[in-house]
């Protein structure tokens, strides 16, 4: 078992500050003098062999008790083990490949079986009924059981097997049970990379992906200009952006399951509420996937994976401070879990603290706008259970339920004339349950059947510009069935099919909680018919010259909406690996996305007067009336995607050398969006010119205005040059409407070599991602404009590499990231931003089975160790953002994090 305490606070001065380091210092200490006393490490001389014989070598040594499934493991060769390490990082090694994975651990015995993902219907194999094959070996005290081992480091791994076996580990991206889905691009980030990642939380991580964009739904990126969705964000959640096509447009699953959308669109799955210590990896599918599952996986996936085979309780404590200022962080929680014959179940607790960043505490930042909070006030706290049961001997039964509960305050200034300042008070509380039944047909079929519900609600108070409580509630729930097996065999190998069906109802309401009066309301229901299929053309058994694998497959999902008819959806993939370790794929496939409730059911009609740069005009101004009501007519938005690429897998001297690349290709039509967050560009920039009308009709302006006065949603900003309809010099229509289209293309690639440096496993890692272009057309009649190293867009170029060393009880990283440099084009000619580069480092210690301190993990990570301000930028008054791009830096800068895990 591993258990986990971590340390982080803040250094706030302030009495909640003091109490909480008291209160980390004395649960630290506790937990050590708490520490029992266990065995010492043990030294191995395993040469390699096959799997079988190793892990018979290993029980010999360790003076365990193995049991196993023999199975095909005597094809599969392990590398050498020889040193000296704790029982668990031996084991870890001699299995890393192999497909297996530790149960439990009791009474000195071990037990293994083969890697079953969790919790996920595309994953719908029965629980295991493993026939385990006892070892002989000496019998050892139970006060010398072993712990419950982590998934061994494997950093970013793609989802294709290390060899051409039947091992392969199922991923996210595939319905169908057996195979990865490896004609799609696909990383796998195991607990181990997490952990030498340094980071406390799950956005931490998903934010330093260099195929995931900054900008969206995010704590830090509340009211930015370019992107209206941000500006609903009132409790200040944090969603996933890849290829920076929006939050919305990446599909974010827990154990495979949707959850229920947040934010007052209802637009992007808050990531932030998930506790890090209840995740066992991270799976992230950058293609495009709605025929496997449906609407939103336009930009691609990511699934949360839970751990589900814990035994034992694990607690931990950390504390966390800027360098600068008195931005302060902590977090604590437990995780306890219980394995018995047959199943388990598994609770996980997390508590959040950090206090606002405020503007003053940052010199770049313009002065302007102070008082005011970079990062809000946060608390969280978040909670997470699972239960497996294995009701017969072909029936199954995995429940997994999340509570998440946060409070956020935030102090904002504007520095519009008059001068205002707001103070939002926010809370979002969200719940859910999932349920999968998992049936064994006989004949290596299965079926699975699953049902879900998760809710969101979400209140918002602020002082000045709505002073009463709104409130959003959003709902969704879901019922599915699949069935899963072998449909002919072929001489490569048996073609596989999985087909299902589904139904979804989504529900959304926005109200003034304390009138109750209605800005938004919609619900739909969702059915839909699937499928996928699985074809190996040839294999390693009956290989040719140039081929040793080559495989098909297709996927199809048709959907009905119960508001916009129906669609299909095609995906098609294809793999072809000429010799062992080298693979070639590509894949192609269309996607579909409906309209958020919150759009669809907005009564909102809102408008406002500005004073607007006009290089047409002898003043150099202009009065708009910018129109911002509502829009019904909504249409889908659609999308195709293509991928092509490669992944290599050789031995390069004493080590293993990875490398990866992948070319993409998005054509996004129909993009949702308003033509521009930023006032200031409207006549300025000509790529808004189609939404101009100069001296506009009365009658026009007048119905305008009318709508937003009844509505209360009207802001005279011009001040005395305007004082009816009639006095505006143009009219901007900034209403949400169905863009013509966004086309991103990129390449991302990997280069990894792991080795066994002084008695540890070494890894060198470089992951990136080099956008070619982002092409965007407002409307038909719109020049198309590359948006690509423009501000708050993407940079052309994120980086991440780094050295990563795990030793028996020592663990150590170094990453640098790099964000490459734009151009800030609110002003002509264009200025300079500079290009940002950051290093993270992190270290920790595991006591072991020591005696003075057993089972113990001290950990130190300090991101931006250099203490790099993000680019400054000049500012206006209109698209200022506290002198910095959020989407592409942080404010946070030199952050210093310790970390205690103690494993009761």
């Amino acid at each position: 078992m591993v258990y986990a305490t971590e340390f982080c606070d803040r250094n706030r001065r302030s009495p909640r500050r003091l109490a909480r380091l008291w209160y980390a210092v004395l649960l630290a200490g506790s937990m050590l003098a708490a520490a029992p006393t266990a065995a010492q490490a043990v030294t191995f001389n395993i040469p390699a062999q096959s799997v079988g014989a190793a892990l018979d070598a290993y029980a010999r040594q360790a003076g365990v008790k193995v049991l196993f499934p023999y199975d095909g493991l005597n094809a599969i060769t392990s590398r050498p083990l020889v040193g000296t390490y704790d029982r668990n990082q031996a084991l870890a090694r001699l299995i890393e490949g192999t497909g297996l994975e530790i149960v439990r651990g009791s009474d000195g015995i071990i037990a293994l079986r083969r890697r079953v993902p969790s919790a996920a219907i595309n994953e719908a194999s029965p629980s295991p009924r493993l026939a385990y094959a006892p070892l002989a070996a000496p019998q050892v005290p139970d006060s010398a059981a072993l712990p419950e081992l982590d998934e061994p480091a494997v950093m970013g791994r793609t989802a294709a097997a290390t060899s051409d076996d039947d091992e392969t580990i199922i991923v996210t991206g595939t319905l169908i049970r057996g195979i990865a889905p490896e004609s799609s691009p696909t990383q796998v980030y195991s607990r181990a990379d997490i952990r030498a990642a340094g980071v406390a939380s799950v956005e931490e991580f998903v934010d330093r992906l260099p195929q995931n964009f900054g900008g969206g739904s995010t704590a830090e990126t509340v009211g930015l200009v370019n992107d209206r969705a941000t500006g609903f964000n009132q409790s200040g959640g944090t969603g996933v952006n890849l290829r920076g096509l929006g939050s919305g447009s990446t599909l974010v699953l827990l154990n495979g399951r949707r959850l229920a959308p947040s934010g007052g669109l209802g637009d992007f799955v808050d990531i932030s509420i998930l506790p890090l210590n209840a995740i066992e990896r991270v799976e992230v599918v950058t293609d495009g996937a709605s025929a496997i599952y449906g609407a939103d996986a336009i930009g691609g996936v990511i699934n949360f994976r839970l751990r589900d085979d814990f035994d034992g309780v694990e607690t931990f404590v950390r504390y966390g401070a800027a360098t600068e200022g008195r931005l302060d962080e902590f977090r604590t929680g437990v995780t306890a879990g219980t394995a018995w014959t047959g199943g388990g179940a598994l609770l996980a607790y997390d508590y959040f603290d950090r206090d606002a960043l405020s503007v003053e505490e940052r010199d770049f930042a313009d002065a302007a706008l102070r008082p005011n909070d970079i990062l809000p006030d946060q608390r969280r706290h978040s909670v997470i259970a699972t239960l497996s049961q294995q009701l017969s001997s072909a029936i199954g039964l995995r429940m997994h339920g999340l509570y998440g509960h946060r409070t956020s305050r935030r102090t904002a200034t504007t520095s519009l004339t008059p001068r205002n300042t707001n103070l939002t008070r926010a809370t979002s509380e969200q719940f859910g349950l999932a349920a999968t039944a998992d049936i064994d047909l006989g004949a290596d079929w299965s079926a699975a059947i699953a049902g879900d519900f998760f809710n969101v609600a979400e209140d918002q108070a602020r002082t000045l510009f709505s002073p009463a409580v709104t409130g959003n509630d959003s709902e969704i729930w879901t019922i599915e069935g699949l069935l899963n097996g072998p449909l002919i065999d072929l001489p490569a190998g048996p073609a596989r099919l999985a087909i299902g069906a589904s139904h979804r109802g989504e529900r959304f309401s926005s109200r003034n909680r304390t009138t109750s009066r209605l800005s938004a309301r919609d619900a739909r229901g969702v059915d839909a018919l699937y499928g996928e299929l699985f074809v190996p053309v040839i294999g390693p058994a009956a290989s040719v010259p140039g081929v040793r694998r080559l495989e098909l497959s297709l996927a199809g999902r048709y959907e009905d909406f119960s508001r916009f008819g129906q669609t299909f959806n095609p995906k098609v993939g294809a793999l072809w690996s000429p010799l062992d370790g080298v693979r070639l794929r590509s894949s192609y496939g269309t996607s579909f996305n409906a309209p958020n409730l919150a759009d669809l059911g907005s009564t909102f009609s809102g408008a406002s007067v500005f004073i607007l740069p006009d290089p047409t005009s002898p003043g150099g101004t202009s009065v708009v009336l910018t129109d911002s009501r509502a829009n019904r007519d909504l249409q889908p938005e659609e999308a195709t995607t293509w991928s092509a690429g490669f992944d290599v897998d050789q031995p390069m001297g004493p080590g293993t050398l990875t490398l990866s690349g992948t070319y993409y290709d998005i054509d996004y039509d129909g993009r949702i969006g308003v033509p521009s967050g930023n006032a200031a560009l409207f006549l300025t920039n000509p790529a808004f010119a189609a939404a101009v009308t100069r001296d506009p009709p009365l009658a026009r302006a007048q119905n305008i205005f009318a709508d937003a006065l009844a509505a209360g949603s009207f802001f005279n900003l011009a001040g005395a040059r305007w004082a009816a309809p009639g006095d505006e010099d143009a009219i901007f229509d900034n209403r949400l409407r169905n863009q013509a289209s966004d086309v991103t293309r990129g390449l991302d690639f990997r280069v990894a070599y792991r080795t066994a440096v002084a008695g540890g496993d070494l890894k060198a890692t470089l992951d990136g991602n080099h956008v070619l272009s982002y092409e965007r057309q407002i409307i038909p009649t719109s020049p198309v404009i590359d948006v690509v190293d423009t501000i708050f867009n993407p940079a052309d170029l994120r980086l991440r590499g780094g050295l990563a060393w795990a030793g028996s009880s020592a663990t150590a990283a170094i990453f640098v990231n790099h964000v490459g440099g734009y151009r800030d084009d609110r002003t002509t000619p264009a200025r300079a931003v500079a290009a940002w580069t950051t290093v993270d480092l992190s270290v920790g210690y595991d006591t072991g089975d020591s005696r003075l301190l057993s089972n113990t993990r001290f950990a130190l990570s300090v991101q931006n160790v250099l203490d790099e301000d993000p680019p400054l930028l000049g500012t206006d008054p209109l698209g200022g953002r506290f002198g910095y791009d959020p989407t592409n830096a942080s404010p946070l800068g030199r952050f210093v994090a310790l970390q205690v895990t103690k494993r009761w």
